[in-house]
């Protein structure tokens, strides 16, 4: 679920979707503050990073394989900027939860 799903989950009742949760597995609802929100999507972007990440480094060595070096350059690039992208995500995460 997109970021943005997962804050709109939250408005929903039934209907087969879960809410998102926090650490301790309580539903986020309308009245969770915003930090507990950033919790989840915190939680959420560093995980979703994450495999893209290893996508990232799949595709690279295909299009190494494939002849495409500048290609699979580009996305080692992408892939080392996702990463520092999350280790942001990481500290602020950490900044929240403590």
């Amino acid at each position: 679920m997109t970021p943005a799903g997962m804050l709109r989950a939250e408005k929903r009742t039934g209907g087969g979707r879960e809410l998102p949760r926090t650490e301790d597995g309580t539903a986020v609802h309308q009245h969770h503050s915003d930090e507990d929100k950033l919790t989840v999507l915190l939680r959420h972007w560093i995980e979703h990073n994450a495999a893209h990440g290893e996508e990232f480094g799949q595709w690279a060595r295909r299009a190494e394989t494939s002849g495409l070096p500048a290609v699979a350059g580009e996305i080692r690039v992408a892939g080392t900027l996702l990463d520092q992208a999350t280790q942001h995500l990481k500290r602020a995460l950490a900044d929240l939860v403590h």
